[in-house]
């Protein structure tokens, strides 16, 4: 439970971040990268961004497919979130919040098909460590 809430966390920080320094602060402090931009000129794609990312959380806790992966293979399940909050994390500092919002989208889809085709294969000793160093 842990990584999952700092790899979500992170990400609930990296949102709130980027809505006060983009549309609360001042102009001299926005970030130039492209994420940063785009959001920013166009709050709708913020708040899109902010949807997809509510409703594919909202998927998982409704579809406990997270739930029976903890259950049953808790290591994949610890690389995933591990692997998403550094992620956001080094986007947040060499990036901006933008980046790292839309990079944990990018990896919550990416993630979810990574599972499924590396879990198609029956592993023939240690599953859960076997598919944890395949997903990575």
């Amino acid at each position: 439970q842990a990584c999952f809430y700092a790899a979500y966390g992170t990400t609930a920080v990296a949102a709130v971040w980027f809505a006060f320094i983009n549309f609360l602060g001042d102009e001299l402090f926005h970030p130039l990268d492209f994420f940063s931009n785009k959001l920013r000129t166009r709050p709708y794609w913020f708040l899109i961004v902010l949807m997809a990312f509510a409703g594919l959380l909202a998927f998982d806790f409704v579809s406990g497919e997270m739930d029976e992966l903890r259950a049953t293979l808790p290591e994949l399940v610890v690389t995933i979130y591990v692997q998403g909050f550094m992620l956001v994390g080094t986007m947040m500092m060499r990036e901006s919040a933008g980046a790292a919002m839309v990079t944990m989208l990018g990896h919550m889809i990416i993630s979810k098909f990574l599972v499924i085709v590396i879990t198609i294969l029956p592993a023939p000793f240690l599953p859960g460590v076997l598919y944890s160093n395949c997903f990575l």
